[in-house]
């Protein structure tokens, strides 16, 4: 049987879009490697099911909308 590595997955609750932004861009903590970081809505989060592997159903602007942390956010 075949396994396939999974990738660590971290998810922090914002009270909204904006808020969740602002940590994102005011991010300066060093970090080890770069991170790839995604926003969803609360209902995105729930509809994620586990015949899927949990993945979160992003819309394609969500896609585009990507924050990369590297210690020195870049947007």
């Amino acid at each position: 049987m075949l396994t396939i590595p999974k990738i660590k997955k971290h998810y922090k609750w914002f009270t909204n879009k904006d808020e969740a932004v602002e940590y994102l861009t005011s991010f300066r903590k060093p970090l080890d490697k770069e991170y790839t970081c995604l926003i969803c809505t609360d209902k995105q989060y729930g509809l994620a099911e586990a015949s899927n592997n949990y993945e979160i159903p992003f819309t394609e602007k969500q896609r585009k909308e990507v924050y990369k942390l590297s210690g020195n956010c870049k947007v």
